[in-house]
């Protein structure tokens, strides 16, 4: 009698430590059999589904459950059972071996890890991956854009250049690259210091965005330089207009306070496929370009002469 006693006391600890760690960890855990009726789940599942502890019960049909979640929004707007019934033929379609990741209604990121189990039901978990998202967007961000005017840098203007490339020659349209160096800007900055220096940067970068179409990307390359790619270009005029307004808004005065600043810009053009066929090529040439210009005396845009 005491072994019996003594293993159905060790049985019933090591199912409360069990218990214990499902409910205390960061993750929801859930079985569901091979019906689709759950068997088993931790508390923060409750978090994830939208629903109070009392609701949640023993058999609960997975059908009855997303609808329950439908009202609460979580799949958008429209007919509740409508977008269950899609909801859920969605999940049985994904497979009991799948994983996915779904934005709760406060914003949170969960990713979702099904397992099949040998009776036919099947497992998941649900992890809240919302720092780690964020993470790594800001990493992304930080490898992709320039820290100091948060606009792309090099590695993303030569990425959205290939694209831009790619989709020219399928859709027969033309691909501006305009390179831009800032005039003064270094007397300026070695007068009134690197932090107004900055400023005026920042400024600088911001007025180029204003001037821009929603498909076309502007990117600092470092110091005072810039690149503009302009896509679908149908017309050169487009980008002749495109450099007039830059160089009209960038020659305007800098306000800094009790201080005044005004710079201007030299800007070299080349065109895909007219000058160009690779990306490096059409930037060197745009570059070479924009020195044409500070030799003519700045303050002014230059297309190159060079033919593919």
């Amino acid at each position: 009698m005491t072994d019996t006693f003594d293993g159905h006391t060790s049985d019933y600890n090591r199912l409360k430590i069990l218990e214990f760690a499902l409910n205390t960890s960061s993750q929801g855990f859930v079985v569901w059999d091979q019906d689709q009726k759950l068997v088993a789940w931790s508390q923060k599942c409750f978090e994830f589904w939208y629903q109070p502890a009392d609701l949640i019960r023993p058999g609960l049909p997975m059908a009855e459950l997303i609808l329950h979640i439908a009202k609460k929004g979580a799949f958008g707007k429209g007919d509740p059972q409508r977008l269950a019934d899609l909801e859920f033929g969605r999940v049985l379609k994904a497979g009991k071996d799948s994983r996915e990741e779904f934005t709760m209604l406060d914003g949170r990121i969960v990713h979702v890890q099904r397992h099949a189990m040998q009776d036919g039901g099947h497992a998941s978990t649900y992890t809240d991956i919302t720092e780690r998202k964020q993470l790594e967007d800001e990493i992304n961000h930080l490898a992709t854009h320039d820290t100091l005017t948060n606009i792309p840098n090099r590695v993303l203007l030569m990425d959205r250049l290939e694209l831009a490339l790619a989709r020219a020659d399928r859709e027969k349209t033309k691909v501006a690259v305009l390179f831009l160096d800032l005039d003064n800007f270094k007397p300026v900055n070695d007068i009134m210091g690197h932090m107004i220096g900055d400023q005026i940067l920042r400024k600088m970068a911001d007025r180029m965005v204003s001037c821009l179409r929603k498909t076309d990307t502007v990117a600092r390359f470092g110091g005072d330089e810039f690149a503009i790619v302009m896509t679908d270009v149908v017309k050169t005029i487009d980008v002749t207009h495109m450099a007039e307004n830059l160089n009209k808004i960038l020659v305007a005065p800098i306000n800094l306070g009790s201080k005044e600043a005004t710079l201007g810009a030299s800007i070299g053009i080349a065109l895909y496929p007219d000058n160009a066929k690779t990306a490096a090529t059409l930037l060197s040439l745009a570059d070479e370009a924009m020195y044409v210009v500070k030799h003519k005396g700045k303050q002014g845009f230059h297309f190159t002469q060079t033919k593919n």
